[in-house]
């Protein structure tokens, strides 16, 4: 609102005050009532945020649940992790095995002879290394003849498909060491050499024919047992003897068995549950926490009496229940799995009850839970129709925003009202002001001319 420039100067009143108070006493109803509603949108839409929170959080737990196997999870358990550990997932099969591990898979590894440093020159040409069925060359110039210079041509190569070059200073020399990345037989390593000098001759390994590289360690398969039967693999990470299982060797043990066994992991079951049961009594509490009633205080939540709120109330409490015919005659309800319903409305866990279920039903808790008809496959469609993009409480949002959009505009009309009520006010103040400042003049002008009236009055009776 402008100022308004000093008045008043024929009538003394202070008109600038008056003409404040005037537009005050016309606006002032209506700011206040759109500064409420500003104040009850955005607190609508603070809590419908809290909610889709919450509603959030409860969704990745059922989905844990639904589409991330938590109750399908097993563990496999060796008798001797230092000779074996293993991981099952769930498309492995509870059971027993033993198993023998014969020997470890280990990569070739070839050394040089002894040099006197790295910067000891050795000689030019092509240098060709096979890794199993793949090879590739480097070319040895005189800028890179040193032993350093070659395992810096290997190790850069931007085709090498898998070998290692390293030097080891040990006993006062050096050598030149080539280590397969991977391990097995089909990695072993062959070098040859052709053109330049000659000099890299002196790293040339080719079994049989000509040896001048030293066999550190040779490729070797690892080998291991399972129930009696014989498996070689190139790793020692074997995952296509049991379905779903994953074999980690560690040590080679040959004559000795040992078992693997392969179980419900009912503590990760449990985990999942109760991180389950948690998200919902969560979703619950923000429900209630938005939407409830003080009755002492006479004082109503944000979202009290919205009908977006009290239908979700309404459609979670009946996912708890909507079991089909066929499910409810394997397992009733909840509470026979050790999920029991509050009189206001969150679970609780009793934890011997669940634990038994899961011992000794595990496939009926799943069928609870996560069948066709089960319950957290009825939470997903219920907390589906509310999140994301078009759900509720993003329509809901929508529907805020735009409220607080109208607020803006009626702020804006009002802040045109005010200035068009004080432009009037001024100029009919002004005007009162002008007329008031006349009727002085005037007044002021009738009183001398009595008073001059009087004096002559007095001298011609004189």
């Amino acid at each position: 609102m402008p100022t308004i420039s000093a008045l008043g100067i024929g009538s003394g009143l202070d008109i600038a005050s008056l003409v404040e108070q005037l537009v005050q006493a016309e606006t002032s109803a209506k700011r206040s009532s759109l500064i409420r509603r500003e104040a009850n949108t955005q607190a609508r839409i603070s809590a419908f945020g809290t909610l889709q929170g919450a509603l959030s959080a409860l969704q990745s737990k059922v989905n844990s649940l639904t589409t991330g196997g938590a109750l399908e999870t097993l563990s496999a358990t060796s008798s001797d992790e230092d000779i074996f550990t293993a991981i099952a997932t769930s498309s492995a099969n509870a059971g027993s095995h033993s198993v023998e591990v014969i020997t470890l898979a280990k990569a070739h590894r070839l050394a040089s002879g002894s040099y006197a440093s790295g910067d000891t020159v050795i000689g030019t040409g092509d240098l060709t290394i096979e890794v199993g069925s793949e090879s590739f060359s480097v070319n040895i110039d005189s800028e890179e003849n040193t032993l350093a210079g070659i395992m810096n041509a290997i190790n850069d190569a931007e085709d090498n498909p898998g070998v290692q070059a390293s030097l080891i200073n040990a006993g006062g020399v050096t050598r030149l060491v080539l280590t397969s990345t991977e391990t097995g037989t089909e990695h072993s390593l062959r070098v040859t050499q052709s053109g330049g000098d000659g000099g890299l001759a002196a790293l040339v390994y080719d079994p049989g024919v000509d040896e001048q590289l030293s066999e550190v360690t040779p490729a070797t398969d690892s080998q291991i047992r399972v129930d009696g039967f014989l498996h070689t693999a190139s790793s020692n990470s074997i995952d296509d003897v049991l379905d779903g299982v994953t074999l980690q060797l560690k040590a080679g043990d040959e004559g000795n068995v040992h078992q693997l066994a392969i179980a419900i992991n009912t503590s990760t079951q449990r985990a999942a549950i109760e991180g389950f049961v948690q998200s919902y009594n969560a979703a619950i509490a923000s429900i209630g926490s938005v939407s409830r009633y003080n009755s002492d205080t006479q004082q109503a939540s944000a979202l009290t009496g919205d009908s977006t709120v009290r239908q979700l109330g309404n459609s979670l409490r009946s996912a708890l229940s909507a079991i089909s015919p066929g499910l409810a005659a394997q397992i009733g309800s909840l509470s026979e799995i050790g999920i029991d319903i509050q009189v206001d409305g969150t679970l609780k866990i009793d934890q011997s009850k669940l634990d038994d279920a899961l011992a000794n039903n595990p496939e009926r808790v799943r069928a609870l839970l996560t069948g066709a008809s089960g319950i957290a496959v009825q939470l997903s469609t219920v907390l589906s129709q509310y999140l994301g993009s078009g759900g509720r409480i993003s329509t809901a949002l929508e529907r805020l925003e735009g409220q607080l959009d109208g607020i803006e505009d009626d702020n804006l009309r009002l802040d045109d009202r005010a200035i068009a009520l004080e432009e009037r006010y001024r100029r009919q103040f002004t005007a009162l002001d002008g007329l008031i400042a006349q009727m002085n003049s005037t007044s002021e002008f009738l009183t001398n001319q009595l008073a001059n009236l009087s004096s002559f009055t007095t001298r011609r009776n004189n």
